[in-house]
C-alpha cells in the first residue's frame, strides 16, 4: 500500500474486509497520527499495528499492545506512543513519554478527537521494534530524574527561551530519526501546522533514544 492518509471518522465501523487486505506480508503498519489540539496546530504520536504474523502479537514483553483497533476490523492490534506534560500543567512541566496516552494518543485510533488523521509510514519487518527499543531508552533516559527536559506547547529558541523544551511533535520526529523510519514532511502540510517539529533533530542530537544517554 502507499503511503496515504486515512481520515479516521470516514471509515466505515465494520471494516473486516478492509483489514483483511490493510496489512503486509511483516503483519505490522508503523503510522504517524495526529489530532487537532486548537485551531494553530496539531498534536502528532507514532501509531503501531499488528497481526498475528507479527513477532510481537504473542511476546509477553510487548504488552504494549494490548487494543483493540475497532476502526480496522477483527485481528488487528494496536499500539501508541507519544508524549504530554507528565502533570497536565502544560507549559514548564516535564516532557513524560508513554505508550497508550488514553486521552490523546489512543483516541487517534478510537476516535473522539476533532482533525484526526494517519498517515502510512512503512510496513518494514523490524521498524516496530527499532521505535520500541528507541521509546524505552527514551522513558529510561528522560521521564524522571536530572536529565527531564520541560515541556512547551509552543516552544522556541531565543527571546529568553530556554534550551531543551520540547513537545510532542518535537518527540515523535526525534523518534522517527532515531528508529531509522522515513520521516513525513510537515512542513505547511495540514492546516494549523506542528509546532515544535523542527526540535525533533536537536532532541535527537542530544542523545535522547540512545541506550546509553550521551553526556550533556
Amino acid at each position: 500500500m502507499a503511503t496515504g492518509y486515512y481520515i479516521i471518522k470516514q471509515l466505515p465501523p465494520d471494516s473486516s474486509i478492509f483489514a483483511s487486505t490493510f496489512m503486509p506480508a511483516s503483519g505490522e503498519r508503523v503510522f504517524f497520527g495526529s489530532h487537532s489540539v486548537h485551531a494553530a496546530g496539531n498534536h502528532a504520536g507514532i501509531i503501531m499495528m499488528i497481526d498475528s504474523r507479527s513477532r510481537h502479537w504473542n511476546d509477553k514483553s510487548d504488552d504494549i499492545f494490548n487494543e483493540n483497533a475497532p476502526l480496522f476490523g477483527g485481528g488487528i492490534k494496536f499500539a501508541t506512543k507519544g508524549v504530554g506534560p507528565r502533570d497536565g500543567k502544560g507549559f514548564g512541566d516535564v516532557v513524560y513519554a508513554e505508550y497508550n496516552r488514553p486521552d490523546s494518543d489512543v483516541k487517534i485510533i478510537t476516535g473522539g478527537r476533532g482533525g484526526l488523521r494517519l498517515e502510512h509510514l512503512t510496513g518494514d519487518s523490524g521498524a516496530i521494534s527499532s521505535i520500541i527499543e528507541h521509546a524505552d531508552n527514551f522513558i529510561k533516559n528522560h521521564n524522571s530524574g536530572v536529565h527531564t527536559y520541560t515541556y512547551d506547547g509552543l516552544p522556541g529558541r531565543g527571546f529568553g527561551r530556554a534550551a531543551n523544551n520540547f513537545n510532542s511533535n518535537s518527540f515523535a520526529h526525534g523518534l522517527l530519526i532515531a528508529s531509522g523510519v522515513s520521516i513525513p514532511d510537515r512542513t505547511g502540510a495540514w492546516v494549523g501546522g506542528f509546532a515544535g517539529w523542527e526540535y525533533g533533530p536537536e532532541l535527537y542530537n542530544l542523545g535522547s533514544f540512545d541506550k546509553k544517554e550521551v553526556p550533556r
